[in-house]
């Protein structure tokens, strides 16, 4: 099958043989403790096209550094990527990337838990764009200089050196989400809510208001909030509902303001998102 003609969709994924990648290093102790570990760095030249789709155990970036070639992925379509983009592997999605004619590339491959939570809240959300600051090829730099040290500073710098990484991706690709169209309609929806949390949102509504589909503007909002639609409706609504506490309103009529119908469901929401019942914050 010549891959340059693919283009990525269910059934496309179902016909390509699928090769899983599960040689990792074992991490030590301490670093399993800590919740995130480097397995692997490296760099190369190359001009292979393989016919399989790859799917990786762990989280990797993927720089390209000279010249240019596809990706291809069941959460990204068929892309064009080309010197100074970078591509984020997820574990479990198969992914397939190759140069036209030739390429060089480099990539670091990390884990753990912490890297998981950091997906889910939006900071691992976009599968290719331009890394315009270098940020994967400044963390296998500075990786590479304590590549084999098992003590526990080189173990906490090398998380460090992750975690930096992976947000400065985020705010790059945060920069370059909201240039667009789409983007900027999101945005005042952001504004809406959080200017009239009281109101009785839906997302279906929002999206199809912004003319956004609906999975797509999940995921632009989770991005740029880092948290879902509803999450992120409920929090404004809540963070109204304590000024209306401490301005000594019952709780009734706080829940009836804040555009909830249950003042039982109020309650239960407010405990679960502040730590305290409403009650007690209300005393206090």
């Amino acid at each position: 099958m010549d891959v340059k003609s693919i283009y990525m969709d269910k059934s496309t994924i179902n016909r390509l043989e699928v090769l899983r990648s599960e040689t990792f290093r074992t991490p030590l102790s301490f670093e399993k403790a800590l919740g995130l570990w480097v397995d692997r760095t490296g760099e190369a030249v190359s001009s292979e096209r393989p016919d399989k789709l790859r799917v990786l155990g762990l989280y990797a970036a993927v720089y390209i550094e000279k010249n240019e070639g596809f990706h291809i992925s069941e959460n990204a379509g068929r892309k064009n990527v080309k010197a100074g983009d970078v591509m984020i592997v997820y574990p479990g999605i198969p992914t397939l990337y190759y140069p036209i004619g030739e390429w060089k590339s480099l990539w670091v491959v990390w884990g753990g838990p912490e890297s998981a939570v950091l997906e889910k809240m939006g900071y691992l959300a976009k599968p290719v764009f331009r890394d315009k600051n270098e940020s994967v090829k400044k963390a296998h730099m500075a990786l590479s200089k304590i590549k084999g040290r098992e003590d526990i500073d080189s173990i906490l710098e090398r998380k460090r050196i992750i975690i930096d990484m992976v947000l400065n991706l985020y705010r790059t690709s945060k920069e370059l989400v909201f240039s667009s169209v789409s983007e900027i309609a999101l945005e005042k929806v952001i504004m809406k809510i959080s200017a009239n949390p009281d109101k009785d949102y839906s997302v279906e509504d929002l999206a199809a208001g912004s003319n956004i589909s609906l999975t797509h503007f999940r995921r632009l909002f989770t991005a740029h909030t880092g948290t879902s639609p509803k999450e992120f409706i409920l929090s404004m609504k809540i963070s109204r509902a304590k000024q209306m506490l401490s301005e000594g309103l019952s709780i009734k009529e706080t829940a009836e303001k804040c555009g909830f119908e249950d003042v039982f469901y109020f309650m239960r929401v407010f405990k679960k998102m502040t730590g305290i019942t409403a009650g007690n914050f209300r005393k206090s």
